[in-house]
C-alpha cells in the first residue's frame, strides 16, 4: 500500500524491480543501480559504458549507443559494422568488416598487405608475398605471371644451375645454390653435415662429411659423453658435454645454475636448490630448524618469526622473560610481552595504586576527601549533627507527643527555650 511520502510500494523486498525497497522510484543518473536499471554511472555521458537511459548497450539492436561505434542491427561480421559494433581496424589481427585479410602487422611484403586487401598479381603493384609485379601477362620476362622472380629452388633447372629440386634445403642432393656438393671442398652443402677441407678422419669432421651424432650411444668427435638418449637432465646432457656447475646453464642433474660462485644466494655452489626444513642454513634462509612447523621461531618458509615467551625480546616485543612473564607479579614482563604499565591492574613498585576508586590515571592515591567516599562521609557527619541538635531543641514537643500529653501548639519561639539551653544546650544533656 502506497502511503506517506512513498513514490511506490509493491509489497516486496526486491530492490531491482519497478519499485525498489526504499519505495522511491529509480532515478537514472544518481549513481545508484536500482529498480529496473541495468546500470547507473551517475553521469549524462551517452557514449560511455552506461548510456543516459541506464540500459546496457545491446550490440545488434540497430541503435548506436554507449561505446558502440556502429550498430547495423545484424550479425554479419563482414559488412561495414562487425558484430562487436566496433569499426574494423586494419592491423589488429582480426578479420572483420570489409577486410580480406588481417595479420596484425604493418608489413606490406607478407601475405596480407597493410591495407588488408589481398595482393593481385598483374596489377603493377608489388605487395604482399609478390617478389615482382610488372603489370603484364608475359611469362618469359624478368617477372613471370606468378609474380615470383626466377630463382634457384623453383624446381626449374635454368641458366648455370647444375640442379634445382624446388626447395631451399641446402643439405639434400641439390644445395640451395643449385650446384652439386663436393665433400672436402670446405663448403658444407648437399647432404654434408660438415666439411673441413681435409682428409683427417679422426677430427671433428670425419671424411664422410657427416657430424658425430650426440645421442647415438657412441662417443665420437668432440663429445665428452654419449649415453644414447636426449634427456638433458641425467649424467650426460643432450649436448654430450659434461655439465659444469657455475656456467649459467642448468643441465645434467643440476637443480639450478646462476653462473656465479656465491654460496649464500638463491643457487648455492653445488647447483642444488636449498631445502627449507633440512636443518641446514643455506642460501637466503634466515633460519632452518629442521622442521616445517611455524610458530616455533622459524616459519615453514625458513623465515624468522617473533614468539612471545621464548625468552628473547624480538621485533615488536617490549620484553620477553620467558617463563617469568606474568600478569600478576609486580614489575614483571606481562604475558603479551609488554612492560608493566599503569592500568594493568597490578600495583608495581613505582605505583601507589592501580585500578581502585582512589587511584588516579597516573596510578597515584587520591586524597580521601577528593573521593566520593570521603564526600559522603563528611556530608553524613554534618547531617547527623544537625538532626541531633534539632532533636534536642524540640525534645519537649517530642516527649509530649510520645506521652500523649497536651503541649502548647503554635509556632515555636526562641522565647520558649531556656536561655542557658539556647546558648549551650549540651550542658543539660545529662538531666
Amino acid at each position: 500500500m502506497r502511503e506517506g511520502k512513498e513514490e511506490c510500494d509493491d509489497g516486496n523486498s526486491n530492490s531491482f524491480d519497478a519499485c525498489p525497497t526504499d519505495c522511491r522510484l529509480a532515478v537514472c543518473g544518481d549513481a545508484v543501480k536500482e529498480g529496473t536499471e541495468q546500470c547507473d554511472d551517475g553521469n549524462f555521458n551517452d557514449r560511455d559504458d552506461c548510456p543516459n537511459n541506464c540500459r546496457v548497450p545491446d550490440c545488434g539492436n540497430g541503435l548506436r549507443e554507449g561505446k558502440e561505434e556502429c550498430d547495423d542491427g545484424n550479425t554479419n561480421a563482414f559488412d561495414d559494422c562487425p558484430t562487436d559494433c566496433r569499426m574494423s581496424v586494419c592491423g589488429d589481427a582480426i578479420r572483420e568488416g570489409r577486410e580480406e585479410c588481417d595479420d596484425g602487422n604493418q608489413n606490406n611484403t607478407d601475405a596480407c598487405p597493410y591495407d588488408c586487401r589481398l595482393s593481385q598479381c598483374g596489377d603493377g603493384m608489388k605487395e604482399g608475398s609478390e617478389e615482382c609485379d610488372d603489370g603484364n601477362t608475359f611469362n618469359f620476362d624478368a617477372c613471370p605471371n606468378d609474380c615470383r622472380s626466377p630463382a634457384c629452388g623453383d624446381g626449374i633447372k635454368e641458366g648455370l644451375e647444375q640442379c634445382d629440386d624446388g626447395n631451399q634445403n641446402s643439405f639434400d642432393g641439390c644445395p640451395n645454390d643449385c650446384k652439386l656438393s663436393s665433400c672436402g671442398d670446405g663448403v658444407v652443402e648437399g647432404h654434408e653435415e660438415c666439411d673441413d677441407a681435409d682428409r683427417l678422419d679422426g677430427d671433428a669432421c670425419p671424411n664422410s662429411c657427416r657430424l658425430p651424432v650426440c645421442g647415438n650411444g657412441v662417443k665420437e668427435g668432440l663429445e665428452q659423453c654419449d649415453d644414447g638418449n636426449q634427456n638433458s637432465f641425467d649424467d650426460c646432457p643432450n649436448t654430450c658435454r659434461l655439465p659444469v656447475c657455475g656456467d649459467n646453464l642448468r643441465e645434467g642433474k643440476e637443480e639450478c645454475d646462476d653462473g656465479n660462485f656465491v654460496e649464500d644466494d638463491e643457487c648455492p655452489n653445488t647447483c642444488r636448490l636449498p631445502v627449507c626444513g633440512n636443518g641446514v642454513l643455506e642460501s637466503r634462509e634466515a633460519c632452518d630448524d629442521g622442521n616445517s612447523t611455524s610458530g616455533d621461531g622459524c616459519t615453514r618458509h625458513c623465515e624468522k618469526e617473533t614468539v612471545c615467551g621464548d625468552g628473547v625480546a624480538e621485533t615488536g616485543e617490549e620484553c620477553d622473560d620467558g617463563d617469568r612473564n606474568s600478569d600478576e607479579a609486580p614489575g614483571a614482563c606481562r604475558m603479551d610481552c609488554r612492560l608493566a604499565f599503569c592500568g594493568d591492574g597490578v600495583v608495581d613498585e613505582t605505583e601507589g595504586c592501580d585500578g581502585s576508586d582512589r587511584c588516579t590515571a597516573q596510578c597515584t592515591v587520591r586524597p580521601f576527601l577528593s573521593t566520593s567516599e570521603g564526600i559522603l562521609t563528611i556530608f553524613g557527619t554534618i547531617l547527623f549533627a544537625l538532626l541531633g541538635a534539632a532533636g534536642y531543641v524540640f525534645r519537649t514537643r517530642i516527649l509530649a507527643l510520645i506521652n500523649g500529653t497536651n503541649v502548647a501548639t503554635g509556632p515555636v519561639s526562641l522565647d520558649d527555650i531556656p536561655l542557658d539551653e539556647l546558648e549551650m544546650p549540651w550542658h543539660n544533656w545529662d538531666k
